[in-house]
């Protein structure tokens, strides 16, 4: 299974170099329906992959379990069959005729043959149900194959596309300034709509406290700590996050991120193959964990959780090779959703977003950006970031943004406040 999940991987990456391939010489509607089409399968089959690695991991590890299970009841065979008596077809331990004054011993051997057995079957049905999940997961995702991306068509959106803009077709890349997306506000906890009782008193004491002790404690949410206490902060003002630290520290946001300079890539090739050689470009948004899984990692989860991403870059041609500086954008509305629960903890939402509706804390808009630069010889677009420069920070990955900047590098101080946030570090 897993020999043939890799050779399937093989085969479904081949098809993004076959496309990119036939782009020296086929352009226009068709050739960008075939690439979003392709390029959505490349990433359904590889999710599919992952499913089958999993599963077989599941079937791999419960065999090698069950394995041990069984030799662990067959030795209590062996004992009792050992010390004179017979073990039937049933597990029920007999002693031989004439021998009822061990009837302890029998006892016992049926004791431990009986629990042998019970743990044995407990697993069996714990790893059938493993089996089961995870085979389902790959049923679910080997659905999805064959449908690849939405296909754009010209005047879906005629709104979107300005007359006399030129634009990559059936992609969501054209050419102009940087056009930020509408940001929505989902609120399902109205803010200042409700009355306190004794009981929010005892809540907020409790949940301070949490943040508290989490600041100190938790030293691998630090992002996250950070924009639960600005929620506290009450004042509804936007506040930035370190972009590139969710890249280097989240898988999930790091591949939208890679995905996402990887397409603008593939756009700002064509603009320059139509005629473009020194032009700015602006992409579409994508939703996180709604277009791509959620985010990996406790702290970016409960930091930004499900986000919107768009880019902007700066695109010129130098002797045969196109140079793009790319900004990836994430936009976030922090707040909590009524019928949702935390991931990690299983906390339902309503039990901070009642601190909204009594008027104590207050959702927010937070951002981040990381800038790439990457190259490539006209027509030979990447098919994955090749990163020449970037903004940033380079420090302790999940433990730079401490309150106290202890293992920063820098020595135990207290950050300055950011002036383009609303939010203070302090307290």
């Amino acid at each position: 299974m897993l020999a043939r999940s890799t050779e399937f991987q093989t085969y479904i990456d081949s098809t993004t170099t076959h496309i990119r391939d036939a782009g020296s010489h086929w352009s226009g509607d068709a050739y960008w329906a075939a690439y979003d089409r392709i390029i959505g399968d490349r990433d359904n089959g590889n999710k599919v992959k992952q499913e089958v690695d999993i599963l077989a991991g599941v079937m791999i590890n419960g065999a090698s379990t069950l394995t041990g299970y069984r030799q662990v009841l067959l030795d209590k065979v062996a004992t009792a069959v050992e010390d004179g008596f017979t073990v039937s077809d049933n597990w029920t331990v007999e002693a031989p005729t004439g021998s009822e004054s061990r009837e302890t011993d029998r006892s016992d051997h049926q004791s431990a043959i009986t629990t042998a057995l019970n743990e044995l079957l407990g697993q069996q049905s714990t790893i059938d149900t493993a089996i089961v999940d995870a085979a389902n997961e790959v049923r679910a995702r080997g659905n999805a194959l064959g449908e690849g991306d939405t296909v754009d068509t010209p005047g879906t959106d005629p709104a979107n596309v300005p007359f006399g803009q030129p634009q990559a077709p059936g992609s969501k890349y054209k050419i102009g300034p940087p056009e930020k997306p509408e940001l929505p506000h989902d609120d399902t906890f109205e803010y200042d709509s409700q009355r306190p009782g004794l009981g929010d008193y005892v809540d907020a004491a409790e949940w301070r406290a949490k943040l508290e002790a989490g600041e100190l404690v938790r030293t691998d949410l630090d992002d996250a700590t950070s924009m639960y206490r600005h929620y506290w902060d009450n004042n509804g003002e936007p506040i930035e996050f370190d972009y590139d630290e969710a890249y280097r520290e989240d898988s999930v946001i790091r591949g939208a991120v890679d995905s996402e300079i990887t397409q603008a890539a593939a756009a700002a090739d064509q603009f320059v193959r139509e005629g473009q050689t020194n032009f700015q470009m602006t992409g579409g948004p994508m939703n996180i964990g709604q277009d791509t899984s959620y985010p990996e990692t406790e702290n970016w989860q409960k930091a930004v959780g499900g986000y919107q991403q768009w880019s902007h870059s700066n695109v010129r041609v130098e002797n045969g090779r196109v140079v793009m500086e790319i900004t990836v954008e994430a936009n976030d509305y922090y707040n909590f959703d009524r019928g949702k629960d935390d991931l990690a903890t299983g906390t339902p939402d309503e039990t901070n977003g009642r601190f909204a509706e009594l008027g104590w804390a207050k959702p927010f808009e937070s951002s981040g950006s990381l800038t790439r630069t990457v190259s490539w010889e006209v027509g030979q677009p990447p098919e994955t970031a090749t990163v020449t420069e970037s903004s940033g920070p380079q420090r302790n990955p999940s433990r730079e943004d401490r309150v106290d900047n202890q293992d920063s590098g820098n020595g135990p101080l207290r950050p300055d406040n950011n002036p383009n946030t609303g939010a203070r570090h302090d307290k």
